[in-house]
Formats: structure tokens, C-alpha cells, sequence
């Protein structure tokens, strides 16, 4: 870079414009740091931040946080519909169901089937209802999320229930 100081610059000025002017020969692509797949790791929250991405966890995998910033564009073009709420539900370690037959207009409540999932069952439905209301439409409203665990174990199927406040149902076992 050539020198633009007049020839009566103090000292002072041109050591700082040769320091300036070793920042400004490091080369810094651009490009490659708003691409969630050449970014440098160490500018992937910044990079999440700009592009609004909703869940992101410190503690994910590198693959994991390229992979959820490079779909934040594309979440957010759907953000509000019943399929972004299916999508980001299914990310989740266990089987969660949209049940929008609550008898009111607008609502809907999630299903969890947390037999197999490796979280306690309230971390999962806590978890669930994160997402469900990070992800759902503005007008709709969650009325409520239930957990469901399956059981196939010999003929005779006994199920206790324990409550505090909150309405449980009990469904009988299906085939399907």
C-alpha cells in the first residue's frame, strides 16, 4: 500500500499508518464468512446471530451448527406453518405428534411418545413445548403437551397414574 501521509507527518502518524497497513494486507474473505460451510468456527455464533437461527446449542457439534445455520433461511420461509412445527419437532430424540382436534379453532396440543427417549419424560415434554412454541404461528395456541409411553410386554396391560394438577388421559391400546 503506498504511503498517503504528507511529508510532514510525525512519527507518531506514520507508525500508526504502517500498523494500519499490515491490518489492512491481511487478506479477509467475505464470502466465506456469511457461508455456514467455509466460515471459521470461531465466527459461527456470530454467523447463527445474523441469520436469526432459533435453537442453537454451544456444546453441538461443529457439523451440527453449520448444518443448522445453512437451514435457518429456509425455516424461517416456512416459520408458522404446520410442517416447520413437524420439521423442528422432529429433530427432537423422540416421536412427537400434532393433535390439532382440541374442539377449538386455532389450537392444538403435542403428543409425546417418550418410551424410548433417553431424557427424563418431563425434560423431554419441557423440551418439546420449546420448540412447539418457538416454531408455532402467532394466532395458534398450544393447549397442552402430553406424554404418551407405549408398552407390548405379554397380554395383560395395568397402568397406574399419578396427578397434580394436570388432566391425564388413558388411552386404551391399539393395534396399529
Amino acid at each position: 500500500m503506498s504511503d498517503l501521509l504528507p511529508p510532514n507527518a510525525t512519527k507518531q502518524e506514520r507508525g500508526l499508518s504502517e500498523s494500519v497497513a499490515r491490518v489492512t494486507a491481511t487478506p479477509v474473505p467475505i464470502a466465506d464468512t456469511w457461508s455456514p460451510y467455509r466460515c471459521p468456527v470461531e465466527i459461527l455464533p456470530y454467523l447463527a446471530w445474523a441469520l436469526s437461527v432459533d435453537e442453537w446449542e454451544a456444546d453441538w457439534t461443529d457439523a451440527a451448527k453449520r448444518y443448522a445455520i445453512a437451514q435457518s433461511v429456509e425455516i424461517h420461509r416456512r416459520k408458522g406453518t404446520i410442517g416447520a412445527l413437524k420439521r423442528a419437532l422432529q429433530r427432537l430424540n423422540f416421536e412427537v405428534s400434532i393433535d390439532e382436534d382440541t374442539g377449538e379453532a386455532y389450537t392444538f396440543r403435542l403428543i409425546a411418545d417418550v418410551t424410548h427417549s433417553r431424557l427424563s419424560s418431563w425434560e423431554s415434554l419441557s423440551e418439546a413445548e420449546k420448540v412447539a412454541l418457538r416454531t408455532k404461528n402467532v394466532r395458534s395456541e398450544l393447549v397442552g403437551v402430553y406424554a404418551m409411553v407405549k408398552s407390548n410386554r405379554g397380554p395383560l396391560q395395568i397402568a397406574t397414574v399419578l396427578t397434580s394438577g394436570e388432566t391425564t388421559l388413558i388411552y386404551p391400546h391399539s393395534l396399529s
